[in-house]
């Protein structure tokens, strides 16, 4: 499997290899009370900072879109509901993949953010620990059907309540 060759050098001669580096140090896209949006099909990559930020966003769907070689998170939700990552591939990050926070707390109204069916691999190049391919906190998110491997900090960290963890496929997480 290709994806899996970690190597610091360029794999041919030096002189011909591609070099790239990003200064931009935000985030590569930024939606703030977005609602009832659909994003099919883009690649964000090369930042220096995070991926993709959603803050309190309402129905926003993310699919078939990549985030990738960025140096920090990939994708952040932060407030609104009914946020949908789905069939999206997040990997070469230098932190971790997705932060998935939504919802009330105190009523315990659900935020109904929903990961579902997402490849998510190789984090944490730079940040080694508290990583994880998904950090979900807040009320009432779901993280099903996705595969989360080549983590060397932990495959998920939950808290908060009412959530649902289930069917994903989780392998070579934990490694340091």
């Amino acid at each position: 499997d290709v994806r899996r060759i970690h190597t610091r050098l360029p794999i041919s001669d030096p002189r011909r290899a591609v070099i790239e580096l990003s200064l931009f140090s935000g985030p590569l896209a930024a939606f703030d009370q977005l609602s009832d949006v659909t994003i099919s099909g883009l690649t964000w990559e090369l930042g220096a900072g995070d991926g993709v930020h959603i803050e309190n966003g309402r129905h926003v769907v993310l699919e078939r879109c990549t985030v990738r070689r960025c140096g920090g998170d990939g994708v952040v939700v932060a407030g609104g509901a009914s946020n949908t990552l789905h069939a999206c591939t997040v990997h070469d990050l230098g932190r971790g993949g997705l932060r998935i926070d939504g919802g009330d707390r105190r009523t315990l109204t659900p935020g109904g953010h929903r990961v579902e069916d997402c490849v998510i691999h190789d984090l944490s190049r730079i940040d080694r620990t508290y990583t994880p391919g998904a950090w979900v906190g807040g009320v009432g998110q779901v993280i099903a059907h996705n595969e989360i491997d080549h983590v060397p900090s932990s495959a998920l960290r939950v808290g908060g309540n009412d959530h649902l963890v289930a069917g994903n496929h989780i392998h070579h997480v934990v490694t340091e």
